[in-house]
């Protein structure tokens, strides 16, 4: 199960988003983080869920929310 995470300003900033121009237009209590996979692969997005409208795109994992086991061990 993945959960739709809430938004802070300061992740904000840290992706290089306007938070000016995004608080007048959005609510950032209106916006969430998830991941989405799209014809591209799997990306992790903020969108305002009113809208829908998508605020960032980052890429994300080559298997999104699938994490291999092997990827838990210790390199050592």
């Amino acid at each position: 199960m993945l959960e739709r995470l809430p938004v802070t300003d300061t992740l904000l900033r840290e992706l290089g988003v306007d938070v000016e121009g995004v608080g007048t237009a959005h609510p950032i209590e209106d916006l969430r983080r998830y991941p989405v996979l799209s014809e591209g692969g799997w990306f992790l997005v903020i969108r305002n869920q009113s809208t829908l409208e998508e605020i960032h795109r980052c890429p994300w994992r080559l298997l999104g929310p699938v994490q291999l086991t092997s990827q838990l061990l210790d390199p050592r």
